[in-house]
């Protein structure tokens, strides 16, 4: 009896420890999927910079061309936020981020076979939509599957993952600028075959704990509770500075080149090594801010990045010098990534319980790529305008000490906040 008690003891000994090992390693190869599928985010939604470049090498594009080819992907992306959002608090994380990326893949490869730029715009409109189950979905994921301990950091090396992807685009289409007039095709597809290989090694992982121990109780939510009295400022803030955010960002970034040239970085290609290197400094900000984010608190870091982009913005809008101008704007880009470009990331899942967390991270998405839509549309028409760069700037520092005053006034702390409380349901 003893030895078959002991047997008994090294067995479940052993089982516990393989256990212990299963996890860490799903746990690492989620955070590794999350981190390259967001890169396939940044890339997607930012192509638009490159591809207008490298269409208007070969075609006369119009104003409406030029807003349409940038916003059409942020449009699918305003719908799939809150919808995917919401399917993935039904159904689970797993499943939807393995329906997410299988779209934007089938849609990826359907807009690099397009022949006229309407069907470029309907197809990337409907892999917008798979990015936008992507980004409340791997969020919630990975805030779910880090717990409550130091999550700041993993799930902000999120947006150093789209800030990469960002710079891949731009590097992408500086590098296919000297081929023919099919080298926005290949820049296209590229990120065709790393979605469907994500999409594999996605399908062996487990599903998030936390929210199987409350898939009966989301599935019972009423979607409006993110309106309650609970839940409300929470909503309103997520939304706000996101919308407000995104405005900004992708107003420059899908236009980053334009910008440059307009500044008085001449040529095409030059153009996009600027903006190259905007991303890069990008990258470096969201480091350092991640380095941050869970000593200083999540609130600290956003009210000094938007600081910096108002001031930034302002400085930018009466400078004419084009070096200091282009200084300023790297700066900008510093601040960019410092907060709001780590804090999309870590700060909406984190304000949400388990149970609306997608829902409510999904619709601040969604409401997120309206305030890009507007931006991205807005933009080109601001351009045209006699001293159009310095009421862009004028009109963007208005945004960024918007929100600024509103996290001063209304934004949560929630570094310390327990997210994870269920967990041991499961074990």
């Amino acid at each position: 009896m003893a030895l078959s008690g002991r047997k008994t003891y090294l067995q479940t000994a052993r089982d516990g420890g393989r256990r212990t090992l299963n996890e860490q390693t799903n746990r690492r190869s989620t955070f590794r999927l999350a981190y390259i599928s967001t890169l396939l985010d940044g890339y997607n939604l930012t192509v638009s910079a490159p591809l207008i470049v490298l269409l208007s090498r070969f075609m006369n594009l119009t104003l409406i061309d030029t807003a349409l080819l940038a916003s059409s992907a942020l449009i699918g992306n305003a719908i799939g936020g809150f919808l995917l959002g919401r399917l993935s608090d039904l159904f689970g994380r797993r499943t939807l981020l393995i329906v997410d990326l299988l779209l934007y893949a089938a849609m990826g490869l359907l807009s690099s076979l397009s022949v006229t730029i309407i069907e470029i715009v309907i197809f990337r409109v409907l892999l917008g939509i798979g990015i936008g189950g992507d980004y409340p979905n791997s969020s919630s994921l990975l805030t779910e599957t880090q717990g409550n301990s130091g999550r700041g950091k993993p799930v902000g090396f999120l947006g150093t993952s789209w800030s990469i992807g960002f710079g891949l685009a731009l590097l992408s289409g500086l590098l296919l600028y000297p081929l023919g007039p099919d080298a926005w095709r290949v820049l296209l597809f590229l990120p065709v075959i790393p979605s469907i290989t994500v999409v594999i090694l996605r399908s062996r992982l487990d599903e998030s704990r936390a929210w199987k121990s409350r898939r009966e109780q989301a599935r019972g939510e009423n979607v409006r509770r993110i309106f309650s009295r609970e839940l409300r400022t929470f909503t309103i803030y997520a939304a706000t500075f996101w919308f407000l955010f995104d405005a900004i960002q992708y107003g420059i970034s899908e236009y980053a080149p334009t910008v440059m040239k307009l500044i008085g970085v001449h040529g095409n290609t030059t153009g996009i090594i600027a903006s190259l290197v905007l991303a890069a400094v990008e990258v470096i900000g969201t480091l350092i801010g991640i380095s941050l984010v869970d000593r200083e608190g999540r609130r600290n870091v956003q009210i000094i990045g938007f600081l910096g982009i108002s001031i930034s913005m302002l400085i930018a809008a009466f400078v004419t010098q084009e070096y200091i101008l282009i200084a300023v704007l790297f700066a900008l880009g510093a601040f960019v990534g410092f907060a709001p470009g780590i804090l999309e990331f870590i700060y909406p899942p984190e304000m949400f319980p388990t149970e609306l967390r997608g829902t409510g991270a999904g619709f601040a998405n969604s409401v997120s790529r309206i305030g890009a839509v507007v931006g991205v549309l807005v933009q080109p028409f601001i351009l045209s305008l006699s001293n159009g760069l310095t009421y862009l700037f004028l009109m963007y520092f208005g945004m960024a000490f918007a929100v600024l005053m509103i996290t001063i006034a209304i934004a949560p702390e929630t570094t310390s906040k327990s997210v994870i409380l269920e967990i041991a349901e499961v074990q």
